[in-house]
């Protein structure tokens, strides 16, 4: 049998610092002040020299639509066998999500909110 993770390796709670660890390690964006005439100076999570999102709006571990940022930008990933990322998610009492590359590799996270589950697991997915 493959590698298989059941318990939350890691014992995070939802908030700015897990979204910085999701932004960075996950996500691969690093964090730039960009400026705006009308606006003034904003930070910002970019890739490439493109503006990915504003800090202050990339909230994944408490905002689904963020969270979600987070699985679609996963599935586009190879794992570590070369093959794309399955994410499942089951929702009852509390949120369980397992991302897989295939039977043999799998990572899972339980948490009280999908999108935290959803950032717990997606830290163990890119970890090495």
């Amino acid at each position: 049998m493959g590698m298989y993770t059941m318990c939350p390796a890691y014992k995070m709670e939802a908030g700015h610092g897990l979204d910085v660890m999701i932004a960075r390690q996950v996500m691969g964006w690093t964090k730039a002040t960009l400026h705006d005439d009308v606006t003034g100076p904003e930070a910002y999570w970019c890739m490439g020299g493109k503006a990915m999102a504003p800090v202050d709006s990339f909230t994944p571990s408490t905002d689904i639509a963020s969270a979600w940022k987070v699985v679609e930008w996963l599935v586009r990933l190879p794992g570590p066998n070369g093959d794309h990322h399955s994410v499942q998610i089951d929702y009852s009492v509390d949120a369980v999500v397992v991302i897989a590359e295939h039977e043999e590799w799998r990572v899972s996270a339980i948490a009280a909110t999908a999108p935290l589950a959803i950032c717990l697991a997606a830290l163990k997915a890119v970890q090495p």
